[in-house]
């Protein structure tokens, strides 16, 4: 596990160093996991690393519309051609590229391409993967040299091996292509979908990059999704990867992981999400700047060895409440990877006749597919862990359950009623996130600050897993970009508060206490209007007082300004997963706007305004003081505004929706 979000910056003193310090490190897992017990809860934590990596088909899907010609189809090259080079021997890979129409790469000719039909069936585990290397041998045809090509072509010869002189061909195919007409995204999705399920290698896998929404064939994104769910749940006979036509006593269902890439701002992240959510994969967008290239290869690089597919996480069912456990399945485990499974352990009086007491009865185990069969691990609890007494700062095992069901709430569903539920589990274990956010309160001299978690209403357009189906509605991403992405649900950082703000009391039935202590926890309050209960007095002084305080300078004084600027319009910033740099927008043709409240350095309320309307004197020198100041609103560049340079109307704030 690697805790990239862990980290601080050190003032300037007269000793001390200005500057970013990032601390990574791993922690070492037993026997590639552990389960730890605690106040009645569990947590599983997986990270295989002592098994062979598998072989793998993945389907590249690329959309190759008007909109990604100039520098995105240029880096979408550079970085295909690196991706080819880290197959391994053992892979197989198809590229399917989209505009208004879909195309499959086939390198083979047609009447050397052997029908679906006469594929011979395979038994999972019987054979290595490798027999179907390409034969090359010599015959007397007038002295010409015959090239043979594989008796058995995986999908019709849309299934390739990935040896060398696939991928150079892959490599000149790629290089050749043009950016040109519209994106049909539902003729590619289910072209991809149909190939992934031709291959019978142990994990196949669709990586989709598209920078837009669909424009030709089926526009309607809830229609797109149904049928992308449709196509990609087929029953098979065993390991034998046809539909099943006849009676069968081995029925298992395949299911293909689709990870979609977001490919700038213009791509819709919400339907990206709702579509790997649904097909047991992630999305992630990847940001429209000068390192593109760079950011498809780190994708790829985490999806690059496969360990373990199908994987499913069992427990013992008289010791451990089905309904309080988290995802239990998944697609694939990878290398390098980490997965968490949490969930509540029954009580003394739940638990079935039967049940032993004692942590030695407890066990959890992980079956998965690896290329020789099915590998089943399992773990039992650590009894030698030590525990620190519980703190704010040393939580429960219950607050990682509610991290990652709230998660897995959010993301994996579009239902009003889970968003509810995660609202519900938020505002109780006082996490940030995109429905709840955290409102200071000053108090006193302005120098004691508490803070609430309040509920968020979002736009519509602004809801997780939230589609959009007519022309109009907008696509882009709102709050905080910091950790967005797939494995990186932002929880964990702070999202910057969103459109108007209420709150309801949540009282967990008597029956379903998520915990036997609730310690650490901020009060919520009820709904209030920002800054409503404040002691107007309070924050009343001289305005010129105020003006002498808080100066404001031309953007273009800003000391450090020139170091961060792309061009003209962009900044280049930090605020990516563990303190990447991420590109946001000065905003330069936008007005003035108050958005909602944030909890600035300055300890006195605040509104996240554009960067160029609030360059004050605190931000001209220091470039770490101005990230103490940032806030993002959507992908412009903002800071934590004082509201006394500027009236404020609370019910004109704006909520991020641009």
């Amino acid at each position: 596990m690697q805790l990239a979000n862990s980290k601080a910056w050190l003032s300037n003193s007269d000793n001390g160093l200005s500057g970013q310090l990032v601390v990574q490190f791993e922690l070492s897992r037993p026997k590639d996991g552990e389960i730890m017990l605690k106040d009645g809860f569990f947590a599983h934590h997986y990270a295989p690393t002592a098994l062979s990596v598998l072989p793998k088909h993945v389907v590249f899907v690329l959309d190759l519309s008007s909109s990604m010609a100039g520098r995105r189809i240029s880096q979408l090259k550079l970085a295909m051609a690196a991706i080819l080079d880290e197959l391994k021997s053992d892979d197989y890979f198809s590229i399917v590229q989209f505009n208004s129409f879909k195309s499959v790469w086939r390198p083979f000719s047609r009447e050397k391409r052997r029908p679906k039909s006469n594929r011979r069936p395979r038994q999972f585990g019987q054979s290595n993967y490798s027999n179907q290397q390409d034969r090359i041998s010599s015959s007397s045809d007038g002295g010409r040299r015959v090239q043979k090509q594989p008796a058995d072509l995986e999908g019709g010869g849309r299934v390739i091996p990935a040896k060398p002189h696939y991928i150079a061909k892959a490599k000149r195919y790629i290089k050749r292509m043009k950016a040109s007409g519209g994106t049909n995204i539902q003729k590619a999705l289910t072209k991809a979908i149909e190939i992934a399920h031709s291959s019978d290698v142990p994990l196949a896998l669709v990586v989709f990059l598209t920078d837009g929404d669909s424009t030709v064939g089926e526009t309607k994104a809830s229609f797109i999704l149904k049928i992308a769910r449709e196509a990609n749940r087929k029953e098979k006979c065993g390991s034998y990867q046809e539909t099943i036509d006849e009676p069968c006593d081995n029925i298992t269902t395949k299911h293909v992981p689709i990870y979609s890439l977001a490919f700038g701002e213009e791509a819709n992240i919400y339907f990206l999400r709702r579509l790997s959510a649904e097909n047991f994969g992630t999305a992630r967008r990847i940001y429209d700047a000068e390192d593109a290239a760079i950011q498809l290869q780190e994708v790829y690089a985490e999806l690059a060895a496969p360990v373990q597919a199908n994987c499913l996480f069992q427990y013992p069912d008289n010791m451990v409440d089905p309904e309080w456990v988290t995802q239990h399945k998944f697609a694939a485990a990878f290398l390098g990877s980490e997965i968490v499974v949490a969930g509540r352990l029954l009580s003394e009086d739940e638990k079935s006749d039967g049940a032993d007491e004692g942590n030695g009865d407890f066990w959890g185990e992980v079956k998965g597919e690896q290329a020789t069969g099915e590998v089943s691990t399992v773990h039992l609890p650590d009894s030698e862990i030590e525990f620190y007494p519980n703190t704010k700062f040393n939580p429960n095992l219950s607050h990682l359950w509610a991290y990652l069901t709230i998660y897995q709430l959010l993301v994996g569903s579009a239902a009003r009623d889970s968003r509810e539920e995660a609202t519900q589990i938020a505002l109780e274990y006082s996490f940030v996130t995109a429905t709840t956010t955290l409102e200071p309160h000053f108090e006193g001299d302005r120098n004691d600050v508490a803070t609430s978690v309040l509920r968020v209403h979002l736009p519509a357009e602004q809801e997780i897993g939230h589609i959009m189906d007519d022309d109009n509605a907008s696509s882009t991403d709102v709050c905080s970009e910091g950790g967005e992405g797939e494995y990186w649900f932002p929880l964990q950082q702070a999202f910057i508060p969103c459109g108007e703000r209420k709150v309801t009391h949540h009282v967990p039935n008597s029956s379903q206490q998520r915990s036997s202590e609730n310690f650490g926890r901020n009060q919520i309050h009820e709904p209030t209007n920002a800054m409503e209960d404040e002691d107007e007095q309070d924050f009343e002084e001289d305005k010129s007082e105020v003006e002498q305080k808080y100066q404001l300078v031309d953007l273009e004084s800003l000391n450090w300004l020139k170091d961060v600027r792309y061009g003209p319009r962009y900044l280049v910033l930090p605020k990516g997963r563990g303190g990447e740099n991420q590109l946001f927008s000065l905003g330069l043709n936008e007005s003035n706007e108050a958005y909602s409240p944030c909890l600035s350095p300055l300890k006195e309320p605040s509104h996240c305004r554009h960067l160029h309307f609030c360059s004050i004197t605190e931000l001209k020198e220091d470039f770490y003081e101005f990230l103490r100041f940032f806030c993002s609103i959507n992908h412009f560049a903002g800071v934590c505004c004082p509201d006394s340079l500027f009236p404020i109307d609370e019910s004109n704030v704006q909520p991020f929706d641009k």
